[in-house]
């Protein structure tokens, strides 16, 4: 269980799968949590209702985890570039400084996310047939948020260090308590959204311990110190000037989230809100294995980035892309087919059936687009230029998507397309241009820095 990875080992593909493989199945259990939340909230009376409500919560979800990011994906790329030139001090500290930095955070979020969460619920496109079911679930789930962000947050350091398998347990750990408390609390004692809420509380509770006991101990390679546990301007400067690259990314994201959810409660009403919520679900299948693959490439490009064994970096980047781009392409070409075979795992209600495949097929049409996207953006990152990443995230989703969300129902005739899936469309065409712009920075980042030979002094791989 704990047996690290080698970031230096010589063959990069085998490394690769180790890295990544835990950490795919992590993610795909920790899907589980959405997965079976919307499945068992669909079979409850007025699913639709109860499905748009949950729908309405999935942005302030994403921005209560887009910090863990912040502490997180800065934090641990810093860890695996530290680790690459031999100076524990310094990983030491950075991981100190993580922690304490999500602890305040997690204060900080939970308490005003949860002072004004009905007005926050209305804004994001709460209806009046929502809003208790909304309310009951975002109040259940608050009390979760330190848990949440500590698990998320404090798993990409043991990952940068290789024990990538005890992050997988305690999101498995998680996944798996998540289903038998479901049960319990929606079913067996009748508290239906409240209790799924109560559910992810309890669950992530179980993970946070696994992954603290690991760090406290001496099996990790860096761990948590009580000593080495004080708030360090430098650490905590360096961690959250990294780091905020993938929390703007991803918030941003949720503002796309509430944007949608606005317009979609407009021009289509609360069925539109619950075919989004399955198709974000749908999004998320896809992009929380790809987060996995991510989680397992970032370290060895930042570890030998840092070692400036540059023949390495450019090897893993090929095979990342390679098996992103594949995979998704599988993935995109099964959601065309089978529309609504997919929705129905979540939803059989004829009306979001009737629906779906027009929405499915406009909205994913260029899903392949988004993993070209994700590969250079966790690439800057992992090599510790934040400013690029930041730029394409806000390119595609404050640029292009929320404008075109509110633009294309206008300008879109409805004999074409309904307002709806107008407002769908302006994904698949700013993924077309961001992608475009992501290749021309990809492209100028690899001639300048990696397009050179590798340091002599270090080992090469075969």
């Amino acid at each position: 269980m704990n047996k690290t990875i080698p970031l230096d080992s010589p063959n990069i593909s085998r490394t690769l799968f180790k890295l990544a493989l835990p950490a795919v199945v992590a993610n795909v259990c920790n899907l589980l949590y959405s997965l079976v939340d919307k499945i068992f909230i669909g079979m409850l009376p007025n699913g639709i209702n109860a499905m748009a409500g949950i729908g309405v919560t999935l942005p302030l979800a994403l921005l209560v985890s887009s910090f863990s990011l912040l502490v997180g994906m800065g934090g641990a790329s810093l860890q695996a570039i530290a680790l690459g030139k031999r100076d524990y001090e310094e990983a030491e500290n950075i991981l100190a400084n993580g922690f304490i930095l999500l602890l305040i955070i997690a204060a900080v979020l939970s308490a005003t996310l949860f002072l004004f969460k009905d007005q926050l619920l209305y804004i994001l496109g709460a209806s009046e047939a929502t809003i208790g079911y909304a309310s009951d679930y975002l109040g259940m789930y608050l009390l979760g948020t330190p848990f949440i962000l500590i698990v998320l947050g404090m798993s990409p350091y043991v990952n940068a260090q290789g024990f990538t398998k005890v992050s997988m347990v305690a999101v498995m750990i998680g996944a798996i308590s998540n289903i038998v408390f479901d049960v319990i609390f929606i079913f067996g004692l009748g508290m239906g959204v409240r209790g799924a809420g109560l559910a992810t509380v309890f669950a992530q509770f179980l993970a946070m311990l696994w992954i603290m006991r690991f760090l406290f101990r001496d099996e990790a390679i860096v761990k948590i110190k009580i000593s080495t546990l004080r708030l360090k301007k430098d650490a905590s400067y360096k961690i959250l000037a990294l780091g905020v690259s993938p929390l703007i990314i991803q918030s941003t994201e949720f503002l796309v989230m509430a944007t949608y959810n606005r317009q979609l409660l407009q021009l289509g009403g609360d069925v539109y809100i619950a075919l989004f919520a399955v198709m974000h679900t749908l999004m998320m299948l896809v992009g929380l294995p790809i987060m996995g693959i991510s989680k397992g490439a970032a370290p060895l490009i930042s570890f030998n980035y840092g070692a400036k064994n540059y023949d390495r970096v450019r090897a893993v980047i090929k095979l990342y892309f390679v098996i992103v781009v594949g995979y998704l392409f599988v993935y995109n070409l099964l959601l065309m087919l089978f529309p609504q075979p997919a929705v129905s795992i979540f939803q059989r209600s004829p009306e979001i059936l009737q629906i779906a495949p027009g929405a499915i097929r406009i909205y994913f049409f260029v899903l392949i687009l988004s993993g070209v996207q994700m590969v250079c953006q966790q690439t800057f990152i992992a090599m510790k230029k934040p400013k690029q990443a930041i730029f394409l995230g806000l390119l595609r989703r404050v640029v292009l998507v929320m404008p075109l969300i509110y633009l294309l129902p206008v300008i879109l005739p409805e004999s074409i397309v309904n307002p709806p899936n107008a407002a769908l469309m302006a994904v698949p065409i700013a993924d077309i241009i961001t992608t475009i712009v992501a290749a021309f920075l990809f492209a100028k980042l690899y001639r300048k820095e990696l397009l050179q030979e590798s340091d002599p002094t270090v080992s090469r791989c075969d």
